[in-house]
C-alpha cells in the first residue's frame, strides 16, 4: 500500500481551498495532496460526523487514493467511526499523522484494533494516580 507517509508526514495546515465542515464538536478539513487525502479530525466524533466521513472514505476508495489522517485534536471517536477508518484502512488506505490521541489510542487498544493500524501502544495514565 503506498503512504503519503512514506515519503514524509503531510503539511496539515489546510490549503484556501481545502473544504471545512463543522458538526455539533467536531470539525472536519480536507483536501487533495499530490495522490492522497489529507483529513484533519477535531472534537467529538461521534454519529453527527459519521456520514462526513464515510463520504470522504468511500470517495477516497473510489479515486483508489489513500487517506492521511490527522486525529491529534480528537477527544472522542466512537467505535462506529472507528469502523469506518478500519473500512478505508482495508480499501485505499490509511496513514495516521502523529500524535494519536489518546480517545483514539484507548478505543483501538479497547478494541484490538491497535496491530491493524499499526498505532502504539497506549501509554497508561501516570496523572491519575
Amino acid at each position: 500500500m503506498s503512504s503519503p507517509a512514506a515519503s514524509g508526514t503531510p503539511d496539515t495546515t489546510p490549503p484556501a481551498a481545502a473544504v471545512v465542515e463543522r458538526f455539533a464538536e467536531a470539525r472536519a478539513t480536507y483536501w487533495t495532496l499530490d495522490d492522497s487525502i489529507v483529513l484533519v479530525l477535531v472534537g467529538v466524533l461521534d454519529r453527527r460526523i459519521e456520514d462526513c466521513i464515510g463520504t470522504l472514505t468511500r470517495r477516497a476508495g473510489r479515486a483508489h487514493l489513500p487517506l492521511a489522517i490527522d486525529l491529534s485534536e480528537v477527544t472522542h471517536i466512537s467505535v462506529d467511526v472507528l469502523a469506518l477508518l478500519l473500512d478505508a484502512h482495508a480499501g485505499p488506505g490509511v496513514t495516521f499523522i502523529p500524535p494519536l490521541p489518546p480517545a483514539f489510542l484507548a478505543l483501538a487498544a479497547m478494541t484490538g484494533t491497535s496491530t491493524t493500524f499499526a498505532v502504539p501502544a497506549a501509554e497508561p495514565d501516570h496523572e491519575s494516580r
